[in-house]
């Protein structure tokens, strides 16, 4: 595969890959990844055992936005009753299990009028930091790490040095063996 599109997903998505966040969002052009589908399927089955899914979610006329996110953790977030609660508000209640969810935010993201804010649940954020982003319409927070935080600002503080330290440590092992695979075994 292109190391392009590994520095990539590494440099956006290490804490995802390393299992210490359930997800995350990386933007690529179009031009850049023209056949963005076959190489989301290929990584599907590269990183399988290590139960990480990479779904198109977004498509914009210039970019697509894929998500990386381990299937468990998202599968275990989204069973959370105050998770699950909170997103009945955003049309959610029908959704079965995490890929019904995921199927319904990707939904939320090509056709609503609105930006699904909600977003932030499915991308690991404190749900009481989304909850205040959507009533504050993103202001009035103490600080903007991975996110805007509301609310515990140490604790988050701490959940984002981890989050830098995975992307360093994957940078370092991408470099070392070539490849995401190798980097990872």
């Amino acid at each position: 595969m292109s190391p392009h599109f590994e520095h990539l997903l590494t440099r956006h998505c290490a804490p995802a890959i390393m299992g210490a966040k359930v997800s995350n969002l990386v933007m690529v052009s179009k031009e850049d990844y023209p056949d963005i589908d076959e190489i989301l399927k290929h990584y599907n089955i590269l990183f399988s055992k290590r139960k990480l899914k990479f779904a198109a979610l977004k498509e914009s006329a210039y970019k697509h936005g894929i998500l990386v996110y381990n299937q468990d953790m998202m599968a275990e977030l989204l069973e959370c009753p105050r998770i699950r609660q909170f997103l009945k508000n955003y049309g959610y209640d029908l959704c079965l299990n995490s890929q019904d969810c995921i199927k319904r935010l990707k939904e939320r993201l090509q056709n609503g009028k609105e930006f699904p804010h909600e977003i932030g649940v499915f991308l690991g954020y404190a749900l009481d930091d989304v909850d205040c982003f959507i009533k504050h319409k993103g202001k009035h927070y103490t600080f903007c790490g991975y996110w805007k935080v509301y609310d515990n600002p140490e604790e988050k503080m701490e959940t984002f040095k981890r989050y830098d330290r995975c992307r360093e440590a994957l940078e370092t092992q991408l470099d070392n063996h070539g490849s995401l695979q190798k980097a990872l075994h």
